[in-house]
């Protein structure tokens, strides 16, 4: 299929990534940009492409393998119960959510 019909199909369904074999880098930014959540539908993505998919919604931490620090304070302010997707939170992170509210004390690993 043509590339500039797919761009066309990840438009209106984003979710069609995750059937594409080989998707460019442009179909991959597209899908994260529409639907920060397909993150989990993209092999090693970029830095750029985490960022994009924090972005549209928090909760794409989840699919991010290693985050920074930085990545998981925005994903926590954004809302403390976003902390439950992050694997390994720091101390300050984890401060930080239950700063926000006390729940957030559930999702603390440690």
């Amino acid at each position: 299929m043509e590339e500039t019909k797919i761009l066309e199909m990840i438009k209106t369904n984003p979710m069609a990534i995750r059937n594409i074999d080989n998707p460019t880098e442009e179909m991959k930014l597209l899908a994260v940009e529409k639907n920060g959540l397909l993150l989990r539908y993209i092999d090693n993505p970029t830095r750029e492409m985490q960022e994009i998919a924090m972005k549209n919604n928090a909760r794409a931490i989840e699919y991010i393998i290693n985050p920074t620090e930085e990545m998981m304070i925005e994903a926590v302010n954004k809302g403390w119960s976003n902390l439950n997707y992050i694997k390994n939170p720091t101390d300050n992170v984890i401060k930080l959510a239950i700063e926000q509210r006390g729940w957030a004390i559930q999702y603390a690993k440690e």
